[in-house]
């Protein structure tokens, strides 16, 4: 049996602790990094939810579908509401429109929504809103803001169009696919 003095305090000398600062000098980097990134990000997050341009969301909340009825005197305010929305605070996301058919495509680089009309009945609408693809960089969506711009602005149109909307959230079967490289 070995027994070692516990003051002994040469194991944290000399080349060991060289080989310990190599290791460990990277990692505490990369959580400085980390914590600057983030504050920064919830910064942003929060500056726009007082700006009232977001709502805080679920992390997951592109993986939901949102299902809007309401009451429409004509689908023609909903394409205006649609031409309304406030694209300058979303530089990167672009719209096309098929509005005869009441089909709404919104795309940016990281992602693509749809907004299409389901049902038309006696002055009673029903749309639904996705996401209908993205990506991911490390877990996170890099333009995920502007997704969430896009959805609140959603909202808020059709709830200004009749303020009795109802809004339904659904869960999306959702499919993974990932890049080995």
């Amino acid at each position: 049996m070995i027994f070692t003095d516990k003051s002994d305090n040469s194991y944290f000398e000399g080349e060991n602790m060289e080989i310990i600062l190599k290791i460990l000098a990277p990692i505490l980097f990369a959580v400085v990094i980390w914590a600057i990134v983030k504050a920064r990000s919830d910064k942003a997050e929060n500056k726009l939810v007082e700006e009232g341009k977001i709502i805080q969301r679920e992390s997951n909340f592109n993986e939901k579908a949102e299902i809007f009825s309401l009451t429409l005197s004509d689908t023609a305010s909903v394409t205006e509401g649609i031409k309304l929305l406030p694209y300058h605070t979303m530089p990167t996301v672009s719209m096309q429109a098929d509005p005869e058919r009441q089909k709404f495509f919104f795309s940016s680089k990281a992602w693509k929504a749809q907004l299409m009309q389901t049902k038309y009945l006696d002055g009673n609408a029903v749309y639904h809103f996705n996401f209908t693809n993205w990506t991911t960089y490390h877990g996170a969506i890099p333009d995920g803001q502007s997704m969430n711009i896009l959805l609140t602005s959603i909202e808020r149109m059709f709830l200004s169009i009749d303020p009795n909307t109802q809004v339904q959230t659904v869960t999306l079967k959702t499919k993974e696919k990932t890049n080995a490289f």
